[in-house]
Order: C-alpha cells, then structure tokens, then sequence
C-alpha cells in the first residue's frame, strides 16, 4: 500500500493520498486503508456471506466516485 502510495504520488495522481488495501485467504477477507496513517477494518468479511463482502467493494468504489466528482 505504501508502494502504491508513492508511485501515485510521483504520477500525480489526485487520489494518491488514500490507498485502500485487503489480507485474504480467499475465505477471509480483511480491509484497510491507508491515508497518513494506516486504519484497518476490525471486521471479518467471509465468502460465505458474498452480500456483505461485495458491500465492502461496493463502498470503497463509492468513495471514490465522490472524490471524482469533487
């Protein structure tokens, strides 16, 4: 995330000040972001429960059509 980061920062992309990244065993999934710090999602997600799961996609992108339209 950190690498991303930075290689956005040196393309100058607008967005390069909020990175978002996950931990997964492919059953598990656990998300975080990275801003000046970074916060991580003390909330399993689980393949099993795929509307949750998408939820959490579904909300980053969300963020990101914001920050688009700003």
């Amino acid at each position: 995330m950190l690498g991303a980061k930075k290689y956005n920062e040196k393309k100058g992309n607008k967005n390069a000040s909020l990175v978002y990244g996950c931990v997964t065993t492919g059953d598990d999934w656990i998300f975080m972001r990275l801003t000046d710090k970074i916060e991580i999602d003390t909330e399993k997600y689980y393949l099993g429960n795929l509307p949750q799961l998408l939820g959490a996609f579904q909300h980053i992108l969300d963020g990101f059509i914001a920050i688009d339209h700003d």
